[in-house]
């Protein structure tokens, strides 16, 4: 298994607060890359592989194969829109263009190399996130003819848009207002969800703004 990766970090561009409270919403992506040893070499390439983008499973294992899909997570191609793969080492084709998901590319190499990973998120003012990765092909001399390398990859976005909080399913914490020193920001934001909760709630029954019901006990005197 390819060593700890950093974490890679999406800004919303259109979101001007330098200071003060940040939120950050991390998501996890598995990369991994499966290679075979060819019986015969095509030219110089002796290798195959394929290498892939894909949504971590609940309660998956890394080094492991196998999971189920947890069906509230978002799929990766339902938050980025394109990927960019660009191998560091000899292959037919350095550059790769992936528009749509699922996020897979399949070459030939004749040896271990490095794959770089732009993800184009789908709110394009949201900065680039970047993915490295490590695709290794077996050992001379050995018998076994596959390898297999994987690992989850963190995305941290920061203060994403609405937009990309739907896209993301996220979630918002209910907030505490009964706590000594609550935070001014977060009181605001919790009562405007409030207001819109209850806005749309009145707009279901809209009779009720207009004509609110009489009561039994209202009599008029002649």
């Amino acid at each position: 298994m390819d060593a700890p990766n950093e974490i890679a970090y999406s800004r919303n561009l259109r979101d001007h607060r330098t200071s003060g409270r940040r939120l950050e919403v991390e998501k996890k992506i598995v990369i991994g890359s499966f290679a075979r040893r060819l019986e015969e070499p095509i030219g110089e390439w002796s290798h195959h592989f394929q290498v892939y983008l894909r949504s971590m499973y609940e309660n998956e294992n890394p080094n492991a194969a196998g999971g189920q899909r947890n069906p509230q997570q978002p799929r990766v191609s339902d938050f980025v829109s394109k990927a960019v793969f660009r191998f560091l080492g000899p292959c037919p084709e350095y550059v790769e263009i992936v528009e749509r998901g699922p996020f897979t590319v399949s070459s030939y190499c004749c040896g271990s190399l490095k794959v770089i990973v732009t993800l184009i998120f789908r709110v394009r003012y949201h900065t680039c996130g970047i993915v490295r990765h490590l695709i290794t092909v077996p050992a001379d001399g050995v018998p076994q003819i596959y390898s297999l390398n994987k690992r989850v990859q963190s995305i941290i976005f920061v203060n994403p848009s609405p937009r990309m909080k739907r896209m993301l399913r996220f979630t918002p914490k209910p907030i505490d207002l009964t706590k000594d020193n609550p935070d001014p920001e977060e009181q605001a934001e919790y009562l405007q969800r409030e207001l819109r909760r209850a806005r749309k709630s009145l707009l279901k029954h809209p009779r009720y703004l207009i004509n609110p019901p009489k009561r039994n006990n209202d009599t008029t005197t002649p």
